[in-house]
């Protein structure tokens, strides 16, 4: 399955338009700054919208990781995917790539698994979106567990990271190129569907992934 994860960056969406042309989409519906948390002004039009439209919806959060704010961040998350939490069909994933304080290695793993834990849902539902450079550079490779979601673009296949399982999807690029969506928009192709029954190590790709039928449709610009 291939998919895009959109922002307030995005604007305004034609959604009749993307969905002939992905399967699923990833939503952001909040962030943190150093001031606190904040809504997008376009998440509620974004989820309804690709609901209304057939395809499978996840959201994710752009975490802001400075000490003591780990819990208020998550639980701030969960009340932004709010009533409709059981409707969403993809993990709950945070998006951890900045360390704006310097925070140690050992300290950023800990701030992570404390963001997880916050949001008081399963980790069976729950994903980290990181990309290799970073959580090789800020964090101990400690056991995180929560589904990977990992930005390689460019790579030749989707990367494993220390501590955490194999990766459930693989973002592929922040130059797509999607009918509906005015300039660039990230691509993601989804491995596997996570299985809530299972813990996020116990679940891998096929072997032979790369095999699979119904490859790419969307490339960036440039690619052959």
């Amino acid at each position: 399955m291939h998919g895009i994860d959109v922002s307030d960056d995005q604007g305004d969406i034609l959604w009749d338009l993307v969905a002939d042309h992905v399967d699923f989409a990833y939503v952001q519906v909040g962030y943190a700054t150093a001031t606190g948390e904040h809504l997008t002004h376009t998440r509620a039009m974004n989820v309804h919208a690709s609901w209304a439209n057939g395809l499978k919806v996840g959201a994710y959060f752009f975490a802001y990781p400075v000490p003591g704010r780990a819990r208020h961040q998550g639980e701030a998350f969960l009340r932004m995917v709010g009533p409709f939490v059981h409707r969403y069909d993809l993990p709950f994933a945070v998006d951890v790539e900045i360390n704006p304080e310097g925070m140690s290695p050992a300290d950023m793993s800990q701030w992570v698994r404390d963001f997880l834990d916050a949001t008081g849902l399963s980790h069976r539902r729950l994903a980290v979106y990181t990309s290799p450079a970073f959580w090789a550079e800020n964090t101990d490779g400690s056991a995180v567990n929560a589904h990977l979601w990992v930005a390689a673009w460019g790579a030749p296949k989707p990367p494993r990271l220390k501590g955490l399982p194999d990766p459930f999807m693989w973002q592929t690029t922040a130059r797509g190129q999607v009918p509906g969506i005015q300039g660039p928009v990230d691509l993601d192709t989804l491995l596997f569907w996570p299985d809530p029954e299972l813990d996020p190590h116990q679940q891998k790709p096929p072997a032979n992934w790369q095999d699979l039928p119904g490859g790419p449709v969307l490339k960036p610009p440039g690619v052959p």
